[in-house]
């Protein structure tokens, strides 16, 4: 399974919202809810868009069964850290650029 999550990280979404999607990675991986939780090893990618896109997280492979890293493997606890130090960019809302970026990754099994 793949997952992408698609931010938007233009200057309309600085109010809070951009932090609230972060939370969100967050819980799902790592939180009470944990939704994203036991799913075994799964391909997350995550991107950032505005005028322009930015892949912050390509193809990365998590073990969502285990909190630790395992070589290359990425614990969910690694995802929550990961999530949770993202940066908004501020900028313009182009949606389009967002959904074009998801035919450059690496792994476009989604």
């Amino acid at each position: 399974m793949h997952i992408v999550f698609i931010i938007d990280v233009s200057g309309s979404i600085a109010n809070g919202m951009f932090e609230k999607s972060k939370q969100g990675i967050a819980e799902a991986f790592g939180g009470v809810n944990n939704t994203l939780a036991n799913r075994g090893t799964i391909i997350l990618s995550i991107i950032h868009f505005n005028g322009w896109y930015s892949i912050e997280l390509n193809s990365q492979q998590v073990d969502t069964d285990s909190v630790e890293d395992s070589g290359d493997v990425w614990g969910t606890d690694h995802v929550v850290e990961f999530a949770l130090g993202m940066v908004g960019a501020g900028g313009g809302t182009c949606i389009k650029s967002g959904l074009y970026a998801v035919s450059t990754l690496n792994n476009t099994n989604v």
